[in-house]
């Protein structure tokens, strides 16, 4: 990638950076890791938050694989109370 943009202008070089990052299937999520229990950190899922609604995916070594999704129109509440989801 970085000898693709050789000896080109910064700005162009930042536009095609940009234009290459919003192609990711993950561009414009936040994710939010979710224990599954208390006692067993080591369970968890991921909960991602983007423009469309909000996604459940299922950790798989480094990869975030959707499990479920909520569109934006069909969620009625979402409740967060200190450090928990209700």
């Amino acid at each position: 990638m970085h000898g693709d943009n050789y000896g080109m202008d910064q700005d162009h070089a930042e536009e095609n950076f940009l234009n290459d990052v919003k192609l990711l299937s993950e561009y414009g999520v936040h994710f939010y890791k979710l224990y599954t229990d208390k006692k067993a950190r080591g369970q968890h899922v991921w909960l991602g938050v983007h423009a469309r609604g909000i996604e459940i995916c299922e950790a798989l070594g480094d990869d975030r694989v959707p499990m479920q999704a909520f569109p934006w129109l069909d969620v009625v509440k979402v409740q967060f109370d200190k450090r928990s989801f209700l």
